[in-house]
């Protein structure tokens, strides 16, 4: 069967800024608590499904931290990668109507709404966030949690 991801905002920005320039993972300050080697798992992990997702909610978030988190020639550059990815990937549009319908919407907001309305059958969502990934599962979604995949610190 074939397997689409959905990738949450923060994973989006990791993916990017690391797409970029793996160095910039450290300078950019929405990247804190990523490293080198979570940017390699996940960039591995998209790299294996068989296409990437996007939404525009979690667009609209992601290219407003991608541009908070470094300045001149590297903002610009991620902006360049921000659209070269929306250029080539699959735009999945979810009305907000449907997204604040779904009990989950008070506790979680929009966004995370929209994550969970957005997944099917064929869709698996990768996640951060603990609640997030918590309510899809009680769903009966299809959701992984970063941390699952995650390397894991030397002992």
């Amino acid at each position: 069967m074939k397997r689409s991801i959905i990738i949450d905002t923060n994973l989006l920005v990791l993916l990017i800024v690391g797409l970029v320039e793996p160095k910039y993972i450290e300078k950019h300050k929405r990247c804190a608590g990523f490293s080198l080697g979570d940017f390699k798992s996940l960039s591995a992990h998209v790299a294996i499904a068989d296409k990437l997702v996007l939404l525009p909610h979690t667009l609209s978030q992601t290219s407003d931290l991608l541009r908070s988190g470094l300045k001149g020639e590297a903002q610009a550059r991620l902006s360049m990668a921000f659209r070269a990815l929306v250029d080539v990937n699959e735009e999945r549009l979810i009305p907000s109507r449907l997204a604040v319908a779904r009990p989950e919407f008070a506790r979680l907001g929009l966004t995370d709404a929209v994550l969970l309305a957005s997944l099917d059958a064929g869709t698996v969502l990768l996640t951060v966030d603990h609640d997030l990934h918590a309510a899809a599962l009680s769903r009966g979604l299809n959701a992984l949690h970063f941390n699952q995949i995650r390397p894991r610190a030397p002992a």
